[in-house]
């Protein structure tokens, strides 16, 4: 449109629109090409229009593009508004068979509610947290770097612990070995029980989410276990039997260190065994 003007050709900023752009302030070329702009990607009119043949190209160019990168945005939301819808889809059908399962079998009411709630808060945790399993290229990494990985995410919760803490900053090597082949997680529901009082200890566990409640039934007394502590750190040196019950008041998650691997790790290499 300028070089139009400037060469005296009918153009569209003298001569489309209820007032001439050409004449206007700068906010009505501004708004008017703003608007006009808009109206190239839905499909609106407005009362400025090409006026002579190099404007009308320009008006085609823009409009073509236009017509393809709004077509691959509504495509892109459409696909993923149906993942999403069919994601859904999909739980709800699953929550619906796993309720007339329950109810076929006779499964009390405080049971059926606590399997429902526990599936309804990890459903929730895939939603809100990517899982790792998700992602296949994950697969791809060199083992160092896994074992790093590995290491990145659990040595914040064992770091409490005085050896573990130890272990992690003058052995970082063994560290990651313990967190790659001694370390899982576990998910547990509302009022699970970790362990009972008298069962062989399997495991040493350290909180990851909580609040988890330790009652020592011997002694009659109840300790809130808050997050990164620990229990049942015996297991690792000798054969142990629990002398108490750990239990869920709500979801939470735990860290296992199991003793075998821990001990197998810590004898492959001649530094740890000072300790011994």
């Amino acid at each position: 449109g300028d070089l139009s003007l400037k060469a005296g050709e009918l153009n569209w900023l003298e001569h489309a629109g209820y007032s001439p752009a050409a004449t206007a302030s700068p906010t009505w070329q501004y708004t008017t090409s703003l608007h006009w702009s808009l109206t190239q990607f839905t499909p609106a009119s407005m009362d400025v229009n090409a006026r002579n043949v190099p404007e009308r190209v320009f008006s085609i160019v823009v409009l073509f593009f236009a017509l393809v990168a709004f077509g691959t945005i509504v495509g892109s939301v459409t696909g993923s508004m149906t993942a999403l819808r069919n994601m859904k889809g999909d739980s709800v059908k699953q929550f619906w068979m796993l309720r007339r399962y329950l109810k076929q079998r006779k499964i009390g009411s405080d049971l059926k509610e606590r399997i429902v709630k526990f599936l309804e808060h990890r459903e929730e945790q895939k939603h809100n947290q990517v899982q790792e399993g998700s992602i296949k290229i994950l697969t791809g990494l060199s083992q160092p770097l896994h074992k790093e990985l590995t290491h990145e995410m659990y040595m914040p919760f064992l770091h409490k612990h005085p050896l573990l803490k130890y272990v992690s900053v003058e052995m970082h090597y063994m560290a990651f070995r313990i967190c790659t082949e001694a370390v899982n997680s576990a998910c547990y529901a509302y009022n699970d029980v970790v362990f009972y009082a008298g069962d062989e200890a399997e495991n040493m566990y350290v909180i990851k989410k909580g609040p988890f409640i330790y009652e020592h039934l011997e002694l009659h007394f109840l300790d809130r276990v808050p997050s990164r502590a620990w229990a049942a750190e015996a297991v690792l040196w000798t054969q142990w039997r629990h002398r108490g019950e750990l239990k869920t008041k709500k979801p939470g998650d735990l860290l296992t260190v199991n003793p075998d691997a821990f001990a197998k790790v810590m004898s492959i290499h001649p530094r740890p065994w000072h300790f011994a």
